[in-house]
């Protein structure tokens, strides 16, 4: 028989629902499959309804547990869900990371691009765009339209700095450069998709720092 917990969520504050989970928890009989990834089954005692919940390598031999609330949970009360472990399954999830020619990742859910990352050696800094929001649209853009030059070097959304070691990293034209090094890790799943990286600060050729940085992409509710 498989080994089974509970989580109890307790709303110390009233807990919205889509709100996302994470715990760790030692639980063995976790099947290893593709690309040494995991699964289980989390169902809502209360409902008896499955939820979605995504299992990820964690620390001292435990596993990370993540999951959204299928319910609010209000102030005062608890919420009860049990796990277990379940038989592999063909990896393809709602949330896919998928890389692209050109120096572009695409993160797609159902099919459906809803972020890319924009890391291509001919760029001065790696940026995510697009970001779609619920509309469908993109909630940001490259540049402002009412002044291409003066904000021209606003990428949608990255992560730059004025002053590193005395080189600008933030103006267009600027000698400072954060060149892409690597992915660390790509990760597809029923809740969520992930993605982290390793990029150099480079001024005139020369190193400065390295920066890791990860990005995860959930569902909103409704």
């Amino acid at each position: 028989m498989a080994e089974r917990l509970t989580v109890v969520v307790r709303g110390r504050s009233d807990l919205p629902q889509g709100l996302p989970v994470t715990v760790e928890a030692k639980l063995g009989g976790i099947s290893v499959w593709w690309e040494g990834m995991r699964r289980a089954r989390l169902r809502d005692e209360a409902t008896g309804d499955e939820v979605p919940v995504q299992v990820a390598p964690a620390r001292e031999g435990k596993v990370e547990l993540t999951f959204q609330l299928p319910r609010a949970v209000p102030e005062g009360e608890e919420a009860l869900f049990e796990v277990e472990a379940s038989a592999p399954r063909a990896p393809r999830y709602d949330f896919e990371v998928v890389p692209q020619p050109g120096g572009r990742l695409s993160v797609l859910f159902r099919g459906k691009e809803v972020a890319g990352y924009i890391f291509s050696p001919t760029e001065r800094l790696p940026y995510v765009y697009p970001l779609v929001g619920p509309s469908g649209v993109s909630v940001t853009r490259i540049g402002h339209p009412h002044d291409p030059e003066g904000h021209g070097h606003h990428k949608s959304l990255w992560i730059s700095h004025k002053d590193v070691g005395g080189a600008s990293f933030w103006e267009e034209g600027s000698k400072g450069r954060i060149r892409h090094e690597r992915f660390l890790h790509l990760l597809d799943g029923p809740v969520f998709a992930e993605f982290s990286s390793e990029s150099v600060w480079e001024a005139e050729g020369k190193p400065l720092l390295r920066d890791r940085r990860a990005f995860r992409f959930f569902k909103l509710p409704g």
